[in-house]
């Protein structure tokens, strides 16, 4: 349910450009491509092992950037494989501004927390940044409860899982300024 929601985010602020933070295997990035000129797509990938399941509480399994790839086929899409604390680093290098961003790659508040910290630099005015996985009741040490907290958002509807609500959140960037 909460994927449809952020599909119908994307389809009503039809962004240029679309930055999805955990593309695993690429169900929502086709879903989401379709709403946008152009995708980027981050996951680790091939660089996944159990103890950055364990770390990022990865419950999904892993997925190749293949399969990713296979999905997309045929759209104006670029997919970056590694570890985020790299990799976008280096992607905001690139000068690449976004209006729409889907956060939903490590699970770890310091994962989640890095990946804010790197998408909102590259922010255009009126953006659209949606996070996965705030958690009621709140996980120690996961989910983006502890970071959102500081930015102005709403919080949206969510799906139940083993007894906990999962909810995304939607902050909108007020100016360009990061």
């Amino acid at each position: 349910m909460r994927y449809d929601l952020l599909i119908d985010l994307a389809a009503a602020k039809k962004p240029d450009v679309l930055i999805e933070i955990g593309t695993h295997r690429g169900n929502n990035a086709k879903r989401l491509k379709a709403h946008c000129r152009k995708y980027y797509g981050f996951d680790l990938w091939e660089a996944g092992n159990d103890e950055t399941d364990k770390r990022e509480s990865n419950g999904k399994g892993r997925s190749t950037k293949a399969q990713a790839a296979q999905v997309l086929a045929g759209t104006d899409f670029e997919l970056i494989a590694g570890n985020t604390l790299d990799t976008l680093p280096a992607f905001w290098e690139r000068g690449i501004k976004a209006d729409f961003v889907f956060i939903d790659g490590g699970h770890s508040v310091g994962t989640i927390g890095s990946d804010w910290q790197w998408t909102r630099r590259m922010l255009n005015p009126g953006a659209v940044v949606v996070f996965d996985d705030y958690y009621e009741p709140e996980r120690d040490g996961f989910g983006c409860n502890a970071i959102v907290a500081g930015i102005e958002h709403e919080l949206l509807n969510g799906d139940s899982f083993n007894g906990t609500l999962i909810r995304l959140v939607k902050y909108v960037h007020p100016s360009g300024a990061a």
